[in-house]
Parts: C-alpha cells; sequence; structure tokens
C-alpha cells in the first residue's frame, strides 16, 4: 500500500483536514501491465514507445469498479488530482518513492484539474510515468524493474489553491533547533520544480515563533486548464507588484501552518516534509506528509530507528 496513502489516512484521524478521495493500490497496476510484459521489455528503454503501449492498455474490469465506486464518493462537481506513488527497484533493492530511504519526490508524474470522465487516462498516464525519461536515466530498467517495480495512485478531490507551501518541520541545514517554509501563490508544484523564488520562512521548533521572514520574487503562479491527454494543462500566470511583495500568506494563517506541520511530525514521531494548499477561506489542506531523508546530525536516530522499523514491517507484510 502507499505510504503517501497511508499516511494521509493517519492524519486525518487526528482531525487534520485532507482531500478527499481514494487509492488504487499496486495490484490494480500489475494486473492491468500483464499482458504487456513482453513489449515492455521490448521498449525498455524508450520512453515513448512505451507511452504509447499504456495508450492502447485495457484497464482491468475490477479497476474500471473501483474506480468508479471511489469517484461517487468525490463530489460530482469537483475536478481532481491523480497522483503517482511508485515502488521501484534501483540496485537490487526495492524502494518506496515516499520511504525515508531514498527520496523519489517528483519521480514520477501527478495531474491535476483531471474532470471527472478523465480519471481513467490519467491512472493510465502515472502507470506509465515508471517509465518516463527521468526513470529510464536514472535506473537499470529491464526485466527485474519490469517484474517488481509498482504504482499506486492517489485520486483526490482538487483542492483550488490561493497559495501554497513545502514545509520542512526540521531545516537538515540546521542544528535541529529550526523549521522551514517555502510559500507560493497558487499550487505548489512551483515550489517542488524550482521554478520560482517562493517566500521563505524559519521558526522556532520548541514553540513556533516565527524567526524571519524573506519575500521571495514568485515570479509567476501556475493555473490548470482541464486535462487532456498527452500535453501538459499547466499555465503560467504573471503576479502583479502588489502580490509578488508580500508573504503568500498572512501571519495568521502562517502560524496555523507551523502548529499542523508540528503536529504531524509529533503523529509520526520523526521530522517531516510536507506539501499543503490554502484556499480562498484561508482553509488549509494537507495533500502530502512524508518522512525527511535529510536530517541534521542530531535526528539521525530517529531515521535509524524508522528505517528499521519499515524493514519489519516489510518482513511481516
Amino acid at each position: 500500500m502507499s505510504r503517501k496513502a497511508l499516511n494521509l489516512i493517519e492524519i486525518s484521524k487526528y482531525g487534520i483536514r485532507t482531500p478527499s478521495g481514494f487509492f488504487l493500490d499496486e495490484t490494480h497496476y500489475r494486473e492491468a501491465v500483464q499482458p504487456i510484459r513482453g513489449e515492455l521489455i521490448k521498449w525498455s528503454r524508450d520512453s515513448n514507445a512505451i507511452r504509447a503501449i499504456f495508450s492502447t492498455i485495457e484497464m482491468p474490469s475490477c479497476t474500471v469498479a473501483a474506480l468508479n465506486e471511489g469517484l461517487s464518493n468525490i463530489p460530482s462537481d469537483s475536478n481532481l488530482a491523480v497522483r503517482s506513488s511508485g515502488f521501484i527497484v534501483t540496485n537490487g533493492r526495492l524502494v518506496a518513492e515516499d520511504s525515508q530511504e531514498v527520496s523519489l519526490a517528483g519521480q514520477f508524474e501527478s495531474f491535476l484539474n483531471v474532470p471527472m470522465q478523465d480519471a481513467k487516462d490519467a491512472v493510465v498516464q502515472c502507470w506509465a510515468s515508471l517509465f518516463n525519461e527521468r526513470s529510464l536515466h536514472s535506473f537499470e530498467v529491464g526485466e527485474h524493474y519490469i517484474d517488481n517495480s509498482a504504482m499506486t495512485v492517489l485520486v483526490q478531490e482538487m483542492v483550488p489553491a490561493t497559495a501554497s507551501a513545502v514545509v520542512m518541520t526540521v531545516d537538515p541545514l540546521s542544528d535541529g533547533t529550526i523549521g522551514g517554509i517555502e510559500l507560493a501563490i497558487g499550487p505548489c508544484a512551483v515550489i517542488v520544480d524550482g521554478s520560482i523564488c517562493p517566500d521563505e520562512v524559519t521558526f522556532l521548533r520548541e514553540d513556533g515563533r516565527i524567526l524571519e521572514r524573506v519575500v521571495g520574487r514568485k515570479e509567476f503562479a501556475l493555473e490548470y486548464d482541464p486535462f487532456t491527454r498527452g500535453a501538459s494543462n499547466s499555465k503560467k500566470r504573471a503576479l502583479p507588484d502588489d502580490v509578488r511583495n508580500r508573504l503568500a500568506v498572512s501571519d495568521e494563517v502562517l502560524n496555523k501552518i507551523i502548529a499542523l506541520s508540528l503536529e504531524i511530525e509529533s503523529i509520526f514521531g520523526m521530522p517531516q516534509d510536507i506539501e499543503l494548499v490554502v484556499d480562498a477561506k484561508a482553509e488549509i489542506t494537507i495533500v502530502q506528509a512524508r518522512p525527511m531523508t535529510r536530517l541534521p546530525k542530531e535526528f539521525t536516530h530517529l531515521a535509524d530507528k524508522k528505517q528499521l522499523n519499515t524493514q519489519e514491517e516489510k518482513q511481516h507484510a
């Protein structure tokens, strides 16, 4: 099961807002690709050919049923965020995208503003992204990779973002006493892919007190047209100076972000890498929480303990 999905389920138990949605676990992917295994092996070094193969894939009936059932529980007027969460084989080891062991953030493709009727296409494209250009350059993609790697897909209600943030509950370059936040206008893809200079905020972990605010250039914000197969639906929107030259959120919202982030760290027992969005009503929705892969030396014992627990979970799974 996807760690990304499990983490969102866990924090929702504490009353923390997460998007409504569901996930299709790796068994759906494995059943779908079994008939095309030979083609994947044949074209394992050609991402365009593999994408074309996936475009003609027949989605298993059990997956269609699970997809339709899940969509029935999301408000019918919503668009969707369809997010990948991969399990890949690298250096002979099976590694989850959102694990403590390795950072694969952004390795695979996710799709935003997907209309309900296009959910199936978006799921298939998430599956295909196990073989995108970045993956073919990063991993040895052969029979072992093809037979053992898999993809879980999260299908969530799209939360329109007036602002967004990426939070590191401990700054990996610090002495362990401070955390850091990057802020943007609109969706947080511009922070994750490094395409803008975001606002930067540091805070004291002990009590959440804000230490420093630095207003970034925030060169643009992203907007999303409806999803279409095989084409990017994102576009840049220039920001007026009065928006660029102030922090993306108010201090009230900023303090809520800090408190929520430290609460999530407490739930999981170790520092977290968190993505969140802020809507027009200033409500905060957590869209992702995962353990940090880079930690100050003061926290390495937590990383070691977490990795040991993860290994034990795999052995008893």
